[in-house]
C-alpha cells in the first residue's frame, strides 16, 4: 500500500487538470502501445492507494493505565515511512506496503526508485534501517515483534 499523498488531499486545479490531461494526449500520440502500459500502471497505483486504511496496534510513549490501548491508522504509518524514506539521498519510495496479523505490524515491504550511480547495495540498506528506525519510533517497540519488523526494499528502477 503506498502513503498518504497531501497533494491528493485536494483537488486539482484548472490549470492541474489542463496539464495532466495534455500529458496524456502526448504520451498517448507518440507511442499508443506505450500508454497503455503506462495507464495500466496508473490505474493499478490508484486502487492501491484508495483502500481503506486498518488500525494498528501501537504503544504510547509513556506509561499508561493498562487498559488504554493506542491505534493508528495504517495510512498514517506508510505515509510516515514515505516521508522518512522521502528524506534519503539516492531513493524516491514508490509503493510501500503494511503486513499485519491481527492488527499488529509484523512487516513492510518498500518499493523504491535509485538515482543513477547509487551503490544499489547501500541504497536498500539506509532504507532498511531508516524503516524501521521510523516503525519503532512510531508504534513501539512494545506493539511489535520481538525480533523486531523485517522491512523488504525492492529497488524496481535507476532514473539519471
Amino acid at each position: 500500500m503506498t502513503g498518504p499523498d497531501p497533494a491528493a488531499e485536494r483537488p486539482l486545479s484548472t490549470d492541474e487538470e489542463a496539464l495532466l490531461a495534455r500529458s496524456a494526449r502526448l504520451l498517448a500520440s507518440e507511442d499508443p502501445e506505450a500508454f497503455i502500459d503506462v495507464s495500466a500502471r496508473v490505474r493499478s497505483t490508484v486502487r492501491a492507494t484508495t483502500r481503506r486504511s486498518r488500525p494498528v496496534h501501537a504503544t504510547f510513549p509513556s506509561p499508561t493505565p493498562d487498559d488504554d490501548v493506542l491505534v493508528v491508522r495504517e495510512w498514517v504509518l506508510v505515509g510516515v515511512l514515505r516521508e522518512a524514506v522521502s528524506a534519503l539521498v539516492g531513493v524516491t519510495p514508490t509503493q510501500i506496503r503494511v503486513g499485519l496479523e491481527e492488527d499488529r505490524c509484523t512487516s513492510v515491504a518498500v518499493h523504491v526508485t535509485a538515482t543513477y550511480g547509487a551503490v544499489l547495495a547501500d541504497a536498500a540498506s539506509a532504507v532498511r534501517s531508516t524503516v524501521a528506525r521510523a516503525v519503532v519510533d512510531t508504534l513501539g517497540a512494545d506493539a511489535l515483534p520481538p525480533e523486531g519488523v523485517p522491512v523488504e526494499v525492492t529497488i524496481d528502477d535507476v532514473i539519471v
